[in-house]
């Protein structure tokens, strides 16, 4: 399979606040073949949203686009690399070009933390004052026609647009064919690209490649990580002056300053701590309550990574008997605040060997955020706690059953209906939910928002009567034939 093919689908397909070990693409790129012979699909398809925790007060919705409108979109990318690859490799004001297709790493911007704090300090002499830009709802508002203007020029772009179709040169029909399957994964909206696959994160880099030329060409002194931007100058007003020139470029293509964000200090302007250095000199074994107390400080405080950062270091340990369940208790409320961080939790509390009778003290607690989320279509949330009670043996209430059956919220839906046939709960409320269920999926599209639901609902045997929806889709009906899926279920982990 063409590399970067394989790690669009390998690293960057399903969104990262999911389960990877349930949800993933590692059956069907065990079967290269699919992929290399599948034939262009013509349909445009939705995404399948899912709503994820930004901060308190702040939801996003992540998108999943359709398997086979994605790969088509894999290989458009593939297929302009060399343009792409030369735009972003050659961009001396970008720290976030490292990215996963073209560099063979898991992470979608993999950087180096103190090279990146290094080269700002060298980036920075000379000059009194640091003004921070911050794009608003970047992947929102990226405008897909952009792709051409950053491959070809916005001037040489728009020219070729208003050239016949048969005049127009094969270069800009190849970056056009790559902004027409973008669009087909998002219904062919032509504002905003899907928040959560990596492909955007080589189109949104690639895009900015461009506005970063530009700000060069307009003598702005500046560094860029992914939307976030450091400029800097030799006087304050100078920065004020500038925050319009910067805004008018941006506009350009169609993109904002978030002025909630924006600020300009002087310096000695504030650099980002390297908070796993930070955390290993606050970091001693055996004094793991103190130590959580601590990471609630600097979480408080704004250091957003402290969580992650301080979970890995405690999951290669061995709490003592006298802590475990204070630092349990700790553990679950940090699920809470950082859903995504649920698998690093599950991961302390399997390696710690938990008691399950302390945790089955939790069951009422779950059952309570449970119904919670499902009121407040809480999905990331929502998975992480189903995903827990399914680890822990901790029994969900029937009426919660049947609430995320009724929820509409695919990804749940899809664990729970594994639940049920795990625990075999038959219920006759239950089967009469499920059956419900399946009427209204016969209602739905395979090229619909609710593909993957139908999709594994029929692999797994969940649900009869769905097959014929499947077989509409040649690639899934042969996906399915040869026994690939892209939902792992817990009965066989």
């Amino acid at each position: 399979m063409k590399l970067i093919t394989k790690n669009l689908l390998k690293y960057g397909y399903f969104p990262e606040v999911l389960p990877q070990d349930l949800f993933n693409t590692k059956l069907l790129l065990k079967n290269y073949s699919f992929v290399k012979n599948k034939k262009e699909n013509e349909n445009s398809t939705p995404l399948m949203l899912i709503s994820s925790s930004k901060n308190d007060t702040e939801r996003r919705f992540l998108g999943l686009p359709h398997i086979e409108t994605y790969i088509d979109l894999c290989k458009k990318i593939e297929l302009n690399k060399e343009k792409i690859l030369f735009k972003i490799n050659n961009n001396e004001n970008s720290q976030s070009k490292k990215i996963a297709p073209f560099n063979h790493s898991k992470y979608y911007s993999k950087s180096d933390f103190n090279k990146n704090k290094l080269e700002k300090i060298r980036y920075s002499m000379g000059y009194k004052y640091l003004l921070y830009i911050d794009i608003s709802q970047f992947y929102e508002n990226i405008y897909t026609h952009s792709i051409t203007w950053a491959l070809l020029g916005k001037k040489k772009a728009k020219a070729e647009y208003n050239k016949k179709t048969k005049e127009q040169s094969e270069e800009y029909k190849e970056a056009d064919n790559l902004d027409i399957k973008l669009r087909a994964i998002n219904n062919k909206e032509t504002k905003g690209i899907p928040t959560g696959p990596l492909s955007s994160r080589v189109i949104s880099e690639l895009i900015l490649a461009e506005v970063d030329s530009i700000l060069r060409k307009e003598g702005f002194i500046f560094k860029r990580f992914v939307d976030d931007f450091s400029f800097y100058f030799r006087s304050k007003e100078e920065a004020q002056i500038s925050i319009n020139k910067i805004q008018k470029i941006l506009y350009e293509f169609k993109l904002h300053i978030n002025h909630q964000k924006l600020k300009i200090e002087k310096y000695p302007y504030s650099l980002s701590k390297n908070l796993k250095v930070e955390l290993k000199e606050t970091y001693k074994k055996g004094e793991y309550i103190n130590f959580l107390e601590n990471i609630n400080v600097l979480f408080s405080n704004g250091a957003k990574g402290a969580y992650k950062y301080a979970l890995k270091m405690i999951s290669r340990d061995i709490i003592p008997t006298n802590e475990i369940e204070e630092v349990v208790s700790m553990l679950l409320n940090i699920m809470l605040i950082n859903p995504k961080l649920s698998y690093l939790v599950i991961k302390i509390l399997n390696k710690n060997k938990v008691n399950i009778n302390f945790i089955k003290n939790y069951k009422k607690t779950l059952n309570l955020l449970i119904m919670d989320n499902i009121k407040l279509n809480n999905e990331e949330e929502l998975i992480w706690l189903i995903y827990f009670a399914i680890n822990f043996e901790l029994k969900i209430e029937e009426n919660n059953i049947i609430e995320i059956l009724k929820s509409g919220l695919s990804f749940s839906i899809i664990i729970i209906l594994d639940y049920i046939h795990l625990n075999k709960r038959f219920t006759e409320n239950i089967k009469k939910e499920k059956e419900i269920l399946r009427e209204n999926l016969k209602k739905e599209s395979i090229y619909g928002e609710k593909w993957l639901l139908l999709y594994e609902a029929n692999f797994h045997d969940w649900i009869q009567g769905l097959k014929d929806h499947i077989n509409k889709s040649k690639f899934l009906e042969k996906l399915h034939k040869n026994k690939i899926n892209f939902y792992k279920s817990l009965d066989n982990k």
